[in-house]
This record gives C-alpha cells, structure tokens and sequence, in this order.
C-alpha cells in the first residue's frame, strides 16, 4: 500500500519510520535545504554562545531516528548500540561528540535573542531551539530528525500535528571555516556567518569538523504561526 506522508501526523512517522517505510521515505524527491535568509551575528552573541553552559552527548545512531547514548549501551527503542548498523562503520563515542544548549525560556540575553528570531523572523510557535556546538575530530552520522524530543514534551500536538508541517532552519553562528561539513539531501552547504538555511521536512543530514575551530550552529524546528 502507498505510504501518504502528506497525512501521517508526526506520532505516526515516529513509530513507523523507519522499519515500515524507510525505502518510500530515501526515495523522496526534492532538495533537502534551500537559502532563506541571512542575520547579522553580533559580537556579543558569537561571545555569549562560547560561553554557555552546554550537555555533551554522542551521536552513536543506528539507522533509526533514534540517538544512543553510549554510556549506557543502549537507546530509548532498547536496541543495543552493538548491534547498531553505524557502529560497523566506524560511528561510536570516541568520534561523535557534541556539546548541546536547548533554550527553553528566553531568560538570558543569548536566550532572548534566539526567542525573537523564532517568533519575528520565522514565526514559529511550538517551536524548539538547539544550539550544537561540533568539536574538532567529530562526525555526526547521516540522520534523520523525527521530533522525537519534541514529542516527549508535547505529545497531544504530536497527534493532532501532521509531519509535513513542521518548519526547520539553521542558523550558522560559526563561519564557515576549512573542515567544517553540513550535508543534506541536496549535498553539501556553503555557508557564511549568519546564513539561514531551511531544511525540508524529509531533509536526512549529516555533518563534520575537520578544522580546528569548532562549529556552532542554532536548529530552530516548530510550526507557522498564522497569527499577526
């Protein structure tokens, strides 16, 4: 039967992605970012980003959308992390480290000014911000974000909310320096400091820093206000 993703809402592509429809989902056509628009980075805020408080974790992910914490050994689907199909080819906690700040409430300056760009330059309600930070020496392996963090905090509207509506930008705090990787379906982004970038809802990414400066960049995933 014909998989309509145009009608699956996102608890719907959570639980079935991807065992039950992962080959429609890798045949999908179109490109996976596209340029939106570009903010000016302030010397404040490029400080203030090197000094928050940020959770290291470990991209250790089988071909789900689900991360694995390594340190454990096992995922939120209890599948072993030793039986993950990345692990053969070389994935694992020694080489998929990132440092990451989830802005949950524009109580900081840094905060406030993440909370203005969802709200006036993109207009998002529901929305989540992320900020990663990529040490030298790190890869993060081809993914595809499914909300799933998202979900966990808003399960009724992950029901209610069809997939295909969600918004994704990136945000690139960090220019772009010899090394640094960011890969969507499309191929490979060239990005400057302040460079926005929209992510399609069934963009796979994958990114890498090969330099010696680490790369930081702010995810912004939530849905078109219709108000205002």
């Amino acid at each position: 039967m014909e998989i309509d993703f145009h009608q699956m809402s996102i608890a719907e592509v959570i639980d079935k992605y991807p065992s039950k429809m992962k080959q429609e989902w890798d045949m999908m056509p179109g490109p996976g970012h596209q340029y939106h628009s570009q903010i000016i980075i302030p010397q404040w805020v490029e400080d203030d980003f090197n000094r928050l408080k940020t959770e290291t974790r470990y991209f250790c992910a089988s071909n789900s959308p689900i991360q694995f914490d390594c340190t454990q050994g096992v995922g939120t689907n209890e599948e072993s992390f030793a039986t993950a199909p990345h692990a053969t080819y070389g994935f694992s906690k020694m080489n998929t480290a990132y440092h990451r700040y989830i802005s949950t409430a524009p109580k900081h300056k840094i905060d406030r000014w993440m909370h203005d760009i969802a709200q006036t330059n993109f207009r998002l309600s529901s929305y989540k911000i992320k900020v990663n930070s990529q040490p030298s020496g790190q890869v993060v392996a081809e993914h595809f974000d499914s909300l799933t963090t998202w979900r966990r905090e808003n399960d009724e509207e992950a029901h209610s909310r069809r997939f295909v509506d969600v918004k994704r930008y990136i945000l690139f705090i960090s220019p772009q320096a010899v090394g640094h990787f960011v890969s969507t379906t499309s191929g490979a982004i060239n990005w400057e400091q302040g460079d926005v970038y929209s992510l399609s809802w069934y963009a796979k990414c994958a990114t890498g820093n090969a330099s010696s400066k680490s790369k930081i960049l702010v995810q912004f995933e939530g849905f078109e206000t219709t108000c205002g």
